[in-house]
């Protein structure tokens, strides 16, 4: 991982691109776990947790960032930041869409910076 007082570009760039490698990764794995999660409770159990663990991840990343915001822009900000970041939002640029990796990889960036940059008027 990247410092938490890192520049923000970095920070982006080491949050997408470590999800990008994550989700890469487990492929098909995570994708099989979240079609059975609703008829198995402890993998339901722990695709919560990973989710948890996964947005408190964008949290703390951002929380130079966040703190800045009124708290109902930050709360709004870290869940579509949470989303965009996700196994799901991987799943759609790369599948649905078609993006290779260095394409998803700039969507990736070029959206969370959009949303989460400092000194943005939220």
């Amino acid at each position: 991982g990247v410092a938490a007082d890192a520049p923000f570009d970095d920070r982006v760039a080491a949050l997408v691109d470590q999800r990008l490698r994550l989700f890469s990764t487990l492929g098909q794995a995570a994708h099989v776990s979240r079609l059975r999660a609703p008829f198995q409770p402890r993998l339901a159990e722990s695709l919560v947790a990973a989710r948890r663990f996964l947005r408190g991840q964008v949290r703390s990343s951002f929380a130079a960032e966040l703190v800045t915001m009124a708290d109902d822009a930050a709360e709004a900000a870290l869940a579509a930041a949470d989303v965009l970041t996700s196994f799901e939002s991987f799943q759609l640029l790369t599948g649905d869409q078609g993006l290779d990796m260095t394409e998803a990889r700039s969507v990736l960036i070029a959206t969370l910076s959009a949303l989460l940059a400092p000194g943005r008027d939220h």
